[in-house]
Protein backbone atom coordinates (compact mmCIF):
# COMPACT_ATOMS: atom_id res chain seq x y z
CA UNK A 1 0.00 0.00 0.00
CA UNK A 2 1.43 3.37 -1.01
CA UNK A 3 2.01 6.00 1.71
CA UNK A 4 -0.91 8.35 2.25
CA UNK A 5 0.86 11.25 0.55
CA UNK A 6 1.51 9.14 -2.54
CA UNK A 7 -2.03 7.79 -2.50
CA UNK A 8 -3.36 11.37 -2.38
CA UNK A 9 -1.17 12.31 -5.33
CA UNK A 10 -2.16 9.23 -7.30
CA UNK A 11 -5.83 9.89 -6.71
CA UNK A 12 -5.36 13.49 -7.78
CA UNK A 13 -3.72 12.42 -11.04
CA UNK A 14 -6.17 9.64 -11.82
CA UNK A 15 -9.50 10.81 -10.47
CA UNK A 16 -10.76 10.99 -14.04
CA UNK A 17 -10.92 7.19 -14.11
CA UNK A 18 -13.73 5.09 -12.72
CA UNK A 19 -12.69 2.70 -9.95
CA UNK A 20 -12.49 -0.97 -10.96
CA UNK A 21 -15.56 -3.09 -10.36
CA UNK A 22 -13.45 -5.46 -8.32
CA UNK A 23 -10.08 -5.14 -6.70
CA UNK A 24 -7.41 -6.35 -9.13
CA UNK A 25 -4.63 -8.60 -8.01
CA UNK A 26 -1.64 -6.81 -6.58
CA UNK A 27 0.69 -9.38 -8.13
CA UNK A 28 1.97 -9.18 -11.71
CA UNK A 29 0.62 -11.72 -14.14
CA UNK A 30 4.07 -13.10 -14.92
CA UNK A 31 5.34 -15.70 -12.46
CA UNK A 32 8.88 -15.72 -11.17
CA UNK A 33 11.19 -16.89 -13.94
CA UNK A 34 12.88 -20.23 -13.40
CA UNK A 35 15.16 -21.81 -15.95
CA UNK A 36 14.24 -25.45 -16.63
CA UNK A 37 16.91 -27.93 -17.63
CA UNK A 38 17.56 -28.85 -21.25
CA UNK A 39 15.81 -32.10 -20.45
CA UNK A 40 12.54 -30.20 -20.76
CA UNK A 41 12.95 -30.55 -24.52
CA UNK A 42 11.83 -33.96 -25.72
CA UNK A 43 14.32 -34.98 -28.47
CA UNK A 44 11.74 -37.32 -29.99
CA UNK A 45 9.28 -34.51 -30.66
CA UNK A 46 11.74 -31.65 -31.14
CA UNK A 47 14.56 -32.14 -33.62
CA UNK A 48 17.26 -29.54 -32.89
CA UNK A 49 20.01 -29.01 -35.42
CA UNK A 50 22.68 -29.82 -32.80
CA UNK A 51 22.96 -32.62 -30.28
CA UNK A 52 22.51 -30.13 -27.45
CA UNK A 53 19.47 -27.88 -27.98
CA UNK A 54 20.25 -24.21 -28.50
CA UNK A 55 18.39 -21.85 -26.18
CA UNK A 56 17.31 -18.67 -27.95
CA UNK A 57 15.43 -16.94 -25.16
CA UNK A 58 13.83 -17.24 -21.76
CA UNK A 59 10.53 -15.96 -20.44
CA UNK A 60 8.13 -16.30 -17.56
CA UNK A 61 6.81 -19.73 -18.48
CA UNK A 62 9.69 -21.50 -20.20
CA UNK A 63 12.45 -21.39 -22.80
CA UNK A 64 12.63 -20.83 -26.55
CA UNK A 65 14.76 -23.34 -28.46
CA UNK A 66 16.27 -23.37 -31.91
CA UNK A 67 14.95 -26.10 -34.17
CA UNK A 68 14.18 -27.09 -37.70
CA UNK A 69 11.05 -28.18 -39.51
CA UNK A 70 11.75 -31.77 -40.51
CA UNK A 71 9.56 -31.54 -43.62
CA UNK A 72 10.46 -28.13 -45.06
CA UNK A 73 13.89 -27.50 -43.56
CA UNK A 74 12.77 -24.10 -42.22
CA UNK A 75 14.62 -22.96 -39.12
CA UNK A 76 12.11 -21.94 -36.49
CA UNK A 77 11.79 -21.18 -32.79
CA UNK A 78 9.92 -23.41 -30.37
CA UNK A 79 8.59 -22.00 -27.15
CA UNK A 80 8.32 -24.84 -24.65
CA UNK A 81 5.90 -24.37 -21.76
CA UNK A 82 5.72 -26.78 -18.85
CA UNK A 83 2.15 -27.25 -17.59
CA UNK A 84 3.44 -27.30 -14.02
CA UNK A 85 4.63 -23.69 -14.41
CA UNK A 86 1.65 -22.26 -16.28
CA UNK A 87 -2.09 -22.81 -16.09
CA UNK A 88 -3.91 -24.43 -18.97
CA UNK A 89 -6.13 -21.35 -19.24
CA UNK A 90 -3.10 -19.09 -19.73
CA UNK A 91 -1.81 -21.24 -22.58
CA UNK A 92 -5.26 -21.29 -24.19
CA UNK A 93 -5.40 -17.48 -24.05
CA UNK A 94 -1.97 -17.12 -25.63
CA UNK A 95 -2.75 -19.59 -28.43
CA UNK A 96 -6.08 -17.87 -29.08
CA UNK A 97 -4.34 -14.51 -29.45
CA UNK A 98 -1.63 -16.01 -31.65
CA UNK A 99 -4.17 -17.62 -33.98
CA UNK A 100 -6.01 -14.32 -34.35
CA UNK A 101 -2.89 -12.30 -35.09
CA UNK A 102 0.27 -14.33 -35.66
CA UNK A 103 -1.20 -16.96 -37.99
CA UNK A 104 -2.39 -14.41 -40.56
CA UNK A 105 0.97 -13.67 -42.15
CA UNK A 106 1.25 -10.02 -41.13
CA UNK A 107 4.84 -8.88 -41.85
CA UNK A 108 5.20 -7.07 -38.53
CA UNK A 109 3.97 -9.86 -36.23
CA UNK A 110 6.11 -12.91 -35.59
CA UNK A 111 4.38 -15.74 -37.43
CA UNK A 112 2.83 -18.78 -35.78
CA UNK A 113 3.86 -22.01 -37.52
CA UNK A 114 2.30 -24.69 -35.35
CA UNK A 115 1.12 -25.65 -31.88
CA UNK A 116 1.45 -29.09 -30.31
CA UNK A 117 1.07 -30.69 -26.90
CA UNK A 118 3.21 -33.65 -25.89
CA UNK A 119 2.58 -35.02 -22.42
CA UNK A 120 2.65 -32.11 -20.00
CA UNK A 121 4.56 -29.85 -22.42
CA UNK A 122 3.18 -27.23 -24.81
CA UNK A 123 5.20 -26.49 -27.97
CA UNK A 124 4.51 -23.21 -29.75
CA UNK A 125 6.37 -23.13 -33.06
CA UNK A 126 7.14 -19.62 -34.28
CA UNK A 127 8.88 -17.85 -37.13
CA UNK A 128 12.57 -17.28 -36.54
CA UNK A 129 13.63 -13.70 -35.97
CA UNK A 130 16.93 -11.95 -35.36
CA UNK A 131 17.87 -9.66 -32.48
CA UNK A 132 15.73 -7.48 -30.21
CA UNK A 133 15.13 -3.89 -31.22
CA UNK A 134 16.09 -3.09 -27.62
CA UNK A 135 19.67 -4.14 -28.36
CA UNK A 136 19.90 -1.56 -31.14
CA UNK A 137 19.25 1.19 -28.60
CA UNK A 138 21.28 -0.46 -25.84
CA UNK A 139 24.36 -0.71 -28.04
CA UNK A 140 24.09 2.50 -30.09
CA UNK A 141 22.07 4.90 -27.97
CA UNK A 142 19.42 7.09 -29.59
CA UNK A 143 18.41 6.10 -33.12
CA UNK A 144 18.23 8.77 -35.79
CA UNK A 145 14.69 9.87 -36.60
CA UNK A 146 14.71 8.65 -40.20
CA UNK A 147 15.77 5.17 -39.19
CA UNK A 148 13.51 5.12 -36.14
CA UNK A 149 10.56 6.08 -38.35
CA UNK A 150 10.96 2.85 -40.30
CA UNK A 151 11.01 0.73 -37.14
CA UNK A 152 8.08 2.64 -35.67
CA UNK A 153 5.98 2.33 -38.83
CA UNK A 154 6.36 -1.46 -38.65
CA UNK A 155 5.46 -1.56 -34.96
CA UNK A 156 2.48 0.69 -35.63
CA UNK A 157 1.27 -1.53 -38.47
CA UNK A 158 1.59 -4.69 -36.37
CA UNK A 159 -0.14 -3.21 -33.33
CA UNK A 160 -2.90 -1.76 -35.49
CA UNK A 161 -3.51 -5.22 -36.96
CA UNK A 162 -3.75 -6.70 -33.47
CA UNK A 163 -6.20 -4.05 -32.31
CA UNK A 164 -8.32 -4.47 -35.44
CA UNK A 165 -8.62 -8.13 -34.45
CA UNK A 166 -9.63 -7.22 -30.89
CA UNK A 167 -6.32 -8.23 -29.29
CA UNK A 168 -4.37 -5.99 -26.91
CA UNK A 169 -0.74 -6.89 -26.27
CA UNK A 170 -0.31 -5.53 -22.71
CA UNK A 171 3.48 -6.03 -22.71
CA UNK A 172 4.62 -3.99 -25.70
CA UNK A 173 8.26 -3.01 -25.27
CA UNK A 174 11.47 -2.85 -27.26
CA UNK A 175 12.45 -6.26 -25.88
CA UNK A 176 9.27 -7.68 -27.45
CA UNK A 177 10.01 -6.28 -30.89
CA UNK A 178 12.38 -8.43 -32.91
CA UNK A 179 14.06 -7.66 -36.21
CA UNK A 180 13.66 -10.14 -39.05
CA UNK A 181 16.40 -12.72 -39.51
CA UNK A 182 16.93 -12.07 -43.23
CA UNK A 183 17.61 -8.31 -43.34
CA UNK A 184 17.58 -7.15 -39.73
CA UNK A 185 15.40 -4.19 -40.70
CA UNK A 186 11.78 -5.39 -40.43
CA UNK A 187 10.34 -5.15 -36.88
CA UNK A 188 8.10 -7.96 -35.67
CA UNK A 189 5.99 -7.89 -32.50
CA UNK A 190 6.45 -11.02 -30.39
CA UNK A 191 5.37 -12.61 -27.10
CA UNK A 192 1.59 -12.54 -26.76
CA UNK A 193 1.72 -14.36 -23.44
CA UNK A 194 -0.05 -11.49 -21.66
CA UNK A 195 -2.34 -10.53 -24.53
CA UNK A 196 -6.09 -10.20 -24.03
CA UNK A 197 -8.58 -10.95 -26.81
CA UNK A 198 -11.80 -8.93 -26.59
CA UNK A 199 -15.11 -10.36 -27.73
CA UNK A 200 -17.18 -8.79 -30.50
CA UNK A 201 -20.17 -6.76 -29.39
CA UNK A 202 -23.67 -6.82 -30.93
CA UNK A 203 -22.56 -4.29 -33.55
CA UNK A 204 -19.68 -6.48 -34.65
CA UNK A 205 -17.04 -4.20 -33.13
CA UNK A 206 -14.72 -5.23 -30.32
CA UNK A 207 -16.03 -3.67 -27.13
CA UNK A 208 -13.15 -2.32 -25.02
CA UNK A 209 -14.30 -3.90 -21.75
CA UNK A 210 -12.31 -2.53 -18.79
CA UNK A 211 -9.43 -4.75 -17.70
CA UNK A 212 -8.06 -5.03 -14.19
CA UNK A 213 -5.10 -7.44 -14.32
CA UNK A 214 -1.78 -5.77 -13.56
CA UNK A 215 0.75 -6.96 -16.11
CA UNK A 216 3.57 -5.77 -18.28
CA UNK A 217 6.96 -4.16 -17.63
CA UNK A 218 7.19 -1.17 -15.30
CA UNK A 219 9.12 1.20 -17.55
CA UNK A 220 6.53 0.72 -20.31
CA UNK A 221 3.30 0.40 -18.28
CA UNK A 222 0.63 3.07 -18.58
CA UNK A 223 -0.14 5.07 -15.41
CA UNK A 224 -3.66 3.66 -15.15
CA UNK A 225 -2.23 0.13 -15.17
CA UNK A 226 0.42 1.01 -12.59
CA UNK A 227 -2.31 2.59 -10.46
CA UNK A 228 -4.18 -0.76 -10.32
CA UNK A 229 -7.24 0.89 -11.82
CA UNK A 230 -9.66 -0.46 -14.40
CA UNK A 231 -8.12 0.35 -17.76
CA UNK A 232 -8.71 0.31 -21.50
CA UNK A 233 -6.19 -2.15 -22.94
CA UNK A 234 -6.11 -0.41 -26.32
CA UNK A 235 -5.18 2.94 -24.73
CA UNK A 236 -2.62 1.25 -22.46
CA UNK A 237 -0.90 -0.26 -25.53
CA UNK A 238 -0.67 3.21 -27.07
CA UNK A 239 1.14 4.55 -23.99
CA UNK A 240 3.61 1.65 -24.28
CA UNK A 241 4.06 2.43 -27.98
CA UNK A 242 4.91 6.01 -27.02
CA UNK A 243 7.50 4.83 -24.49
CA UNK A 244 9.07 2.63 -27.20
CA UNK A 245 9.29 5.59 -29.60
CA UNK A 246 10.70 7.90 -26.93
CA UNK A 247 13.34 5.33 -25.90
CA UNK A 248 14.32 4.68 -29.52
CA UNK A 249 14.81 8.34 -30.44
CA UNK A 250 16.12 9.66 -27.11
CA UNK A 251 18.14 6.73 -25.75
CA UNK A 252 16.48 6.76 -22.32
CA UNK A 253 13.03 6.26 -20.81
CA UNK A 254 10.63 9.14 -20.17
CA UNK A 255 10.03 7.77 -16.64
CA UNK A 256 11.28 4.74 -14.76
CA UNK A 257 7.70 3.98 -13.78
CA UNK A 258 4.49 5.95 -14.12
CA UNK A 259 3.74 6.24 -10.41
CA UNK A 260 4.29 8.90 -7.73
CA UNK A 261 7.39 6.96 -6.64
CA UNK A 262 9.12 8.48 -9.68
CA UNK A 263 9.75 12.22 -9.37
CA UNK A 264 9.61 12.57 -13.17
CA UNK A 265 6.08 11.25 -13.23
CA UNK A 266 5.08 13.70 -10.49
CA UNK A 267 6.40 16.63 -12.50
CA UNK A 268 4.66 15.41 -15.65
CA UNK A 269 1.40 15.14 -13.71
CA UNK A 270 1.83 18.67 -12.37
CA UNK A 271 2.41 19.95 -15.91
CA UNK A 272 -0.42 18.01 -17.57
CA UNK A 273 -2.98 18.64 -14.82
CA UNK A 274 -2.01 21.99 -13.25
CA UNK A 275 -5.57 22.78 -12.24
CA UNK A 276 -5.75 19.57 -10.21
CA UNK A 277 -2.65 20.39 -8.18
CA UNK A 278 -2.99 24.14 -7.70
CA UNK A 279 -4.16 24.67 -4.13
CA UNK A 280 -4.12 20.94 -3.43
CA UNK A 281 -2.78 19.18 -0.35
CA UNK A 282 0.17 17.71 -2.25
CA UNK A 283 2.63 20.26 -0.87
CA UNK A 284 3.46 23.92 -1.34
CA UNK A 285 6.22 23.20 -3.88
CA UNK A 286 3.93 21.03 -6.01
CA UNK A 287 1.19 23.63 -5.87
CA UNK A 288 3.64 26.36 -6.91
CA UNK A 289 4.89 24.32 -9.87
CA UNK A 290 1.31 23.55 -10.90
CA UNK A 291 0.30 27.21 -10.66
CA UNK A 292 3.28 28.25 -12.81
CA UNK A 293 2.42 25.57 -15.38
CA UNK A 294 -1.20 26.72 -15.50
CA UNK A 295 -0.12 30.32 -16.08
CA UNK A 296 2.35 29.34 -18.82
CA UNK A 297 -0.23 27.38 -20.81
CA UNK A 298 0.25 23.97 -22.46
CA UNK A 299 3.66 22.41 -21.83
CA UNK A 300 5.36 19.90 -24.10
CA UNK A 301 5.80 16.66 -22.19
CA UNK A 302 8.81 15.71 -24.31
CA UNK A 303 10.62 19.03 -23.87
CA UNK A 304 9.81 19.02 -20.16
CA UNK A 305 11.51 15.63 -19.72
CA UNK A 306 14.68 16.93 -21.38
CA UNK A 307 14.58 19.98 -19.11
CA UNK A 308 14.79 17.68 -16.08
CA UNK A 309 18.42 17.08 -17.06
CA UNK A 310 19.22 20.60 -18.22
CA UNK A 311 19.20 19.57 -21.88
CA UNK A 312 17.59 21.07 -24.95
CA UNK A 313 15.34 18.66 -26.80
CA UNK A 314 17.03 17.77 -30.13
CA UNK A 315 13.94 16.18 -31.72
CA UNK A 316 11.98 17.60 -34.62
CA UNK A 317 8.77 19.52 -33.89
CA UNK A 318 6.75 16.80 -35.64
CA UNK A 319 8.21 14.04 -33.45
CA UNK A 320 7.72 16.12 -30.30
CA UNK A 321 4.05 16.62 -31.17
CA UNK A 322 3.60 12.87 -31.72
CA UNK A 323 5.32 11.91 -28.46
CA UNK A 324 3.30 14.48 -26.53
CA UNK A 325 0.10 12.92 -27.88
CA UNK A 326 1.20 9.38 -27.04
CA UNK A 327 2.39 10.17 -23.52
CA UNK A 328 -0.80 11.74 -22.17
CA UNK A 329 -1.46 10.57 -18.62
CA UNK A 330 -5.20 10.76 -19.27
CA UNK A 331 -5.92 7.74 -21.50
CA UNK A 332 -8.94 9.50 -22.98
CA UNK A 333 -6.69 12.26 -24.31
CA UNK A 334 -4.10 9.96 -25.91
CA UNK A 335 -3.89 9.70 -29.64
CA UNK A 336 -5.68 6.80 -31.28
CA UNK A 337 -3.76 4.54 -33.64
CA UNK A 338 -5.52 6.14 -36.62
CA UNK A 339 -4.37 9.56 -35.41
CA UNK A 340 -0.83 8.23 -35.02
CA UNK A 341 -0.89 6.92 -38.60
CA UNK A 342 -2.05 10.35 -39.81
CA UNK A 343 0.54 12.25 -37.74
CA UNK A 344 2.96 14.48 -39.60
CA UNK A 345 6.05 12.64 -38.35
CA UNK A 346 4.85 9.18 -39.43
CA UNK A 347 3.90 10.48 -42.86
CA UNK A 348 7.27 12.17 -43.42
CA UNK A 349 9.57 10.37 -45.83
CA UNK A 350 7.50 7.20 -46.19
CA UNK A 351 3.86 6.23 -46.78
CA UNK A 352 1.78 5.51 -43.70
CA UNK A 353 1.25 1.84 -42.83
CA UNK A 354 -1.70 0.35 -44.72
CA UNK A 355 -4.95 -0.16 -42.84
CA UNK A 356 -5.12 -3.77 -41.63
CA UNK A 357 -7.85 -6.20 -42.56
CA UNK A 358 -9.46 -7.79 -39.51
CA UNK A 359 -9.83 -11.54 -39.45
CA UNK A 360 -12.59 -14.16 -37.93
CA UNK A 361 14.66 6.43 -16.68
CA UNK A 362 17.95 6.99 -16.24
CA UNK A 363 19.67 10.30 -17.13
CA UNK A 364 19.93 11.24 -20.82
CA UNK A 365 23.57 10.22 -21.02
CA UNK A 366 22.72 6.68 -19.95
CA UNK A 367 21.52 4.01 -22.31
CA UNK A 368 18.78 1.53 -21.56
CA UNK A 369 20.92 -0.97 -19.66
CA UNK A 370 19.07 -0.26 -16.41
CA UNK A 371 15.72 -1.25 -17.92
CA UNK A 372 14.18 -4.69 -17.35
CA UNK A 373 15.39 -6.97 -20.15
CA UNK A 374 13.10 -9.94 -20.31
CA UNK A 375 14.05 -12.10 -23.27
CA UNK A 376 11.41 -12.25 -25.95
CA UNK A 377 9.56 -15.50 -26.18
CA UNK A 378 8.11 -16.89 -29.37
CA UNK A 379 10.02 -14.82 -31.89
CA UNK A 380 13.00 -16.89 -32.72
CA UNK A 381 13.32 -20.37 -34.16
CA UNK A 382 12.75 -24.04 -33.45
CA UNK A 383 11.05 -27.06 -34.89
CA UNK A 384 8.59 -29.74 -34.01
CA UNK A 385 8.47 -32.92 -35.98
Amino acid sequence: EAPSSQRTLLNTVMDFLHPPSKSPSAQPAQPARRRPSCGALDPVELRPSNARPTVLGEGGYGLVYLGQNCDTGETVAVKVIDSSKCSEAAVVREISALRKCAAQGHPNICGLRDYRTVGDKHYIVMERCGSELFKQVEERGAIAEERARGYFAGMLSGLRFMHENGVVHRDLKLENVMLDAATGTVPKIVDLGLAHAHQRGPSGDFAPAPLSQWCGSRSYCAPEVMGRLAYNGFAADIWSLGVCLFAMTCGFFPVEEATPKDWRFVKLAQAQFPERFAGSSCGAEAAAVAAAAAAAGPVSTTRLIFSFYGRTCPLSAELVALLDGLLCLDPRARLTLDQVVDSAWVRMGAPAPPAPTATAAGPPAARLATAPTLSSMGSEMSDVR
